[in-house]
């Protein structure tokens, strides 16, 4: 987990000019002791001139949090463009810096991505990098660096400054294919869980968190299969909470809510897997045992004791609550909605009763 952190925040940080600026700054400071070496004086202007962008590569890089990132990224285009025909101008040669341009062009779309800039914003830049490239080409073409005025160090600066500029923009693909994959797998994450929010949310009951009529009627489907396969029994029970109207009445929609909140939860709790239990509607709710034994009844009068023993709390009040469970099986039924049927009946049959009580089919 920890390198999976790390690499994030290497990869993935939050301006993500910064690294490009870094990378800048290292390699002004890499090239400028070469340049400062070479013996003709005509290379000395293009030295001064490395310094001074390095020095404002590294004053964006200081005061990168302080700048927006359009302003920043602008500033770096320029003197990055600045540089370029600058060399080019004074010395006759393009080393390779032709390919970091050419790889801003896109970093300026990729960097700018989420900021509200005008197409004005975007055609002056494209055409300044479009306009240097232009200019670099032509130099190139027209001015074969080892055919013209220069000495032998020329043909060491043209062939180490290309493999230097070589190396420095396949190091710069590699951070960023790396930093884009994990941009990438950040998106998929997130687009998986939400897609994982959505199924759940689509399939449960927002109030309670139990599962919504929709996917109670799945888990039918499902407990009905496994019995026409290997012939599993299973059991359906559907309960209501006694007397809600009056509760809401007398204590407000916000402790019913509450009410059906700490109601389910406790039920959950008490019941094991793989049980389920679902909101059918309003204060109605649908308990689903996959299989059903001698404990079945036990299990359920136990549920319906602890909710007696535990009132709910609300607000500093204490709310008495019960309920009353009408049972039922598939083993006289043919389809679960028959099953769901009968322990409706023997709910109806409870309340009629007294409530807070469980009534068991004959056909259980």
């Amino acid at each position: 987990m920890r390198k999976m952190n790390l690499k994030r925040k290497i990869f993935s940080p939050r301006n993500k000019t910064l690294p490009v600026f870094l990378f800048s700054v290292l390699c002004r400071i890499v090239w400028a002791p070469f340049l400062f070496m070479l013996p003709h004086d005509i290379f000395l202007p293009l030295a001064v001139s490395n310094v001074c962008v390095g020095i404002s590569d590294a004053l964006l890089c200081i005061f990168y949090s302080k700048l927006s990132r359009i302003k920043s990224l602008t500033i770096f285009t320029i003197t990055l463009i600045f540089f370029c025909c600058y060399e080019v101008w004074t010395t006759k040669l393009v080393c390779g810096m032709e390919y970091v341009i050419c790889a801003n062009m896109s970093a300026i779309f990729l960097f700018t991505t989420r900021n509200k800039v005008t197409k004005k914003y975007y055609l002056v830049m494209m055409g300044l990098l479009v306009g240097a490239l232009s200019y670099l080409i032509y130099v190139k073409l027209t001015s074969p660096a080892l055919l013209t005025f220069y000495i032998p160090v020329n043909r060491r600066l043209t062939l180490v400054s290309n493999i230097y500029y070589m190396a420095a923009s396949l190091i710069f693909l590699l951070y960023a294919s790396i930093a884009t994959d994990n941009m990438l797998r950040k998106f998929a994450e997130k687009r998986n869980f939400l897609h994982e929010q959505l199924e759940y949310l689509a399939k449960h009951d927002p109030l309670t968190g139990l599962m919504d009529r929709r996917r109670t009627l799945d888990i039918f489907a499902e407990v009905a299969a496994h019995k026409k396969v290997d012939g599993t029994e299973y059991g359906i029970c559907i309960f209501d909470i006694d007397d809600f109207k009056k509760v809401n009445d007398t204590w407000g929609h916000g402790a019913g809510d509450f009410i059906l909140q700490s109601f389910t939860r406790a039920i959950w709790d008490l019941l094991p897997n793989p049980i389920k239990i679902g909101r059918w509607g309003g204060e109605e709710f649908v308990i689903i045992f996959p299989t059903i034994d001698n404990n079945t009844i036990f299990l359920l009068e136990d549920v319906r004791r602890q909710i007696v023993k535990n009132p709910v709390i609300f607000e500093g009040n204490t709310i008495p609550i019960t309920a009353t469970f009408g049972m039922s099986s598939s083993r006289n039924a043919g389809s679960p909605m028959e099953v769901l049927n009968d322990a409706d009946a023997m709910l109806l049959t409870g309340k009629n009763s007294g409530k807070n009580r469980i009534v068991i089919s004959e056909k259980f």
